[in-house]
């Protein structure tokens, strides 16, 4: 499991993560859930979408089908805080 230094540290920069910060809450997200070493939720957008955000804790892989310029996105660096903080919220 990586520790919030090693997520600090795979982001961008200091506001890419800033903003993951803000969204590593559960109001923020739907459909939480994890299974076999992979975690899963929709983010919730500004606007009324939800991007789709999914991680492989084993391989380190990722995916969010948002269209913002770095990587990763605020969205998965936000699904892996989440995880670590309240991980009991992913069914």
């Amino acid at each position: 499991m990586l520790t919030p230094q090693q997520i600090r540290q795979a982001a961008p920069d200091g506001a890419t993560f800033d903003k993951a910060v803000k969204l590593a809450t559960t109001r923020k997200w739907l459909d939480l859930e994890g299974r076999s070493g992979r975690i899963w939720g929709r983010c919730k957008s500004s606007k009324a979408t939800y991007f789709q955000v999914v991680a492989d804790l084993k391989r380190q892989a990722y995916r969010c089908n948002c269209a913002y310029a770095k990587w990763p996105c605020p969205h998965i660096l936000a699904l892996l805080l989440l995880h670590l903080e309240q991980s009991e919220a992913f069914r």
